[in-house]
């Protein structure tokens, strides 16, 4: 898969998604390029409605 990544989750057995939740999120926010503010509040918003992407 073109631009894929390889992100190893530790301490998470068969379901990281679950077991890690917040582990999983900051992995998918890296890759998608996601920033959150101190408060953890998605940053650019604007960016996701111009884009179609919400």
């Amino acid at each position: 898969m073109p631009d894929s990544q390889l992100e190893i989750i530790r301490y998470a057995r068969h379901l990281p998604q679950l077991e890690r939740p917040k582990a999983v999120n900051r992995a998918i926010e890296r890759f998608i390029g996601v920033r959150r503010s101190w408060r953890g509040d998605i940053e650019g918003e604007d960016v996701f409605w111009e884009e179609g992407l919400q």
